[in-house]
């Protein structure tokens, strides 16, 4: 089985292609989805209800996909289709990978921003 880029390199550059390359923005919107998707897991920590979940899970796993976050967009869509039957600590152990995940996508992000001269927007 190929493993799949954190970053999958074609959607960033053809993000930045789109954008006109202009880098403050290409990093304007991946901060944006780095602070909506941390959101998100922090939803699936809490939610009980498994239409909750599934429906959230839906929404990271499409634009984790969007922006070229590979593997967080693969770990969402597993998670998604055993949702339903998991609970308590394998269901904390899930949302745990898709947030350990993240933050090597964040590194993966900073970096590749960085190679075009920019970061994300300081907080």
């Amino acid at each position: 089985m190929t493993t799949l880029p954190r970053l999958d390199p074609e959607v960033f550059t053809e993000l930045y292609e789109s954008l006109c390359e202009h880098p403050a923005t290409v990093a304007s919107l991946y901060d944006t989805f780095l602070d909506n998707a941390a959101r998100l897991i922090a939803a699936l920590r809490t939610n009980e209800s498994r239409a909750g979940r599934e429906k959230t899970l839906h929404t990271l796993k499409g634009s984790a996909a969007m922006m070229g976050a590979s593997r967080v967009a693969q770990l969402a869509a597993d998670l998604q289709l055993t949702s339903a039957t998991l609970q308590g600590e394998a269901l904390r152990k899930w949302i745990d990978q898709i947030d350990t995940e993240l933050g090597q996508t964040r590194l993966a992000i900073d970096a590749r921003l960085a190679s075009l001269g920019t970061s994300r927007p300081p907080r």
